[in-house]
């Protein structure tokens, strides 16, 4: 177990470049910054508490607190993992996996870093939930305890084949990107805009189903996500889509406490792109 959260640490340093890391403990009830590492001058990773707080069920996470530096990371992204950029750590957290993708080059600054990983995201099918560049991130050596049988979370492989990710190849994206949108939106000069997702807004008898009848395998925020779904097919509003989390969510508010707002509206939005796209 240590040894995953030493290799993860050094290969963030050597490989992306990242001065500082933040490790956190999250749970229900918030999160906890435990300690920040500042990686060039060395430093002792608090392992015993961590572990006790991991063992009480906290998930411990860590993230690069760097404007700049050379790592890229994927949450979720989608097997099998073929052509992956040479150096990419594989961890697996349960039945899913992240990516941390170093690249060559200048270090760039948070703002470009998550435009890079909204390409990569794109490419792995990954969560696009999670392209902040300095995204938390779950930490090797732990156990995951978003399930009930808290699979620990462990360091698969670092790629030695194909080619390393620079960042020529990560600008190029960007601008191929910038074309493919110019040449949509000329080619829609004179098109009405697509209105978004919507069926007519139905009676209030239409929605009978409730939070509750989503919520059964033990993960209140997936039944968020698949409630805030039901509800945008029903036609609701995003107003009463708020209203209804905000009623019927179990512990809703202590669950997303500092940061409840931005949960709401970042669930809505991501519902609305299983739509748009």
């Amino acid at each position: 177990m240590r040894d995953d959260i030493i290799q993860i640490i050094n290969y963030y340093k050597e490989k992306g470049k990242v001065e500082k890391i933040g490790i956190y403990a999250i749970s229900d009830k918030g999160r906890l910054k435990i300690q920040e590492l500042e990686l060039n001058r060395g430093g002792v990773i608090r392992y015993k508490r961590l572990k006790e707080l991991n063992r009480k069920g906290e998930g411990i996470y860590f993230a690069p607190e760097d404007e700049y530096c050379n790592m890229l990371f994927l949450d979720d992204p989608t097997p099998p993992f073929e052509k992956l950029p040479r150096g990419t750590m594989v961890v697996q957290t349960s039945q899913k996996y992240q990516l941390h993708i170093p690249y060559t080059g200048e270090p760039q600054p948070k703002q470009l870093r998550t435009e890079f990983q909204r390409q990569l995201c794109c490419i792995h099918k990954a969560d696009k939930g999670a392209v902040y560049a300095n995204h938390l991130r779950r930490l090797p050596g732990f156990h995951n305890q978003k399930y009930a049988d808290k699979p620990l979370i462990k360091i698969l492989y670092i790629t030695d084949n194909g080619e390393s990710l620079t960042l020529e190849k990560l600008l190029i994206m960007i601008e191929k990107q910038k074309e493919r949108y110019a040449k949509k939106t000329l080619s829609n000069v004179g098109i009405p805009p697509k209105p978004p997702f919507r069926h007519a807004p139905p009676p209030s008898d239409v929605i009978r189903k409730s939070w509750g009848g989503f919520y059964d395998d033990g993960d209140k925020s997936r039944a968020d996500m698949r409630y805030v779904l039901y509800l945008l097919r029903m036609g609701a509003s995003e107003e009463d889509i708020k209203n209804k989390l905000l009623r019927e969510s179990e512990d809703i508010e202590e669950r997303k406490k500092g940061y409840l707002e931005d949960y709401l509206q970042r669930t809505i939005r991501k519902a609305n792109e299983y739509f748009i796209n």
